[in-house]
């Protein structure tokens, strides 16, 4: 979904923790208060269990939005880059 948004001109990166206990809070503050980061996209195979811990590492400095997928089903390149551009958007 990066390299898709990129092809596309937008400046997109990826944040992918390698272990989720403990969180990864100051890596992830780190990556998102980084210069040219704009906003915080928390893709998620769930309803969103690991957001209120993407929202303390980030403390407010970035918006965050978040795309979730349930039923195993992954959300594919293209719904994640909608909403990438939805959110550059502004919608």
């Amino acid at each position: 979904a990066v390299t898709a948004a990129r092809e596309k001109g937008i400046k997109a990166g990826l944040f992918r923790p390698i272990t989720l206990w403990p969180f990864p809070y100051k890596a992830l503050h780190d990556a998102a208060v980084a210069p040219g980061v704009k906003a915080v996209l928390d893709v998620e195979l769930n309803e969103g269990q690991m957001l209120e811990d993407v929202k303390i590492a980030i403390n407010g400095a970035k918006p965050i939005d978040f795309f979730g997928h349930l039923g195993s089903q992954m959300p594919t390149t293209e719904e994640i880059v909608a909403k990438i551009i939805s959110m550059k958007e502004g919608k």
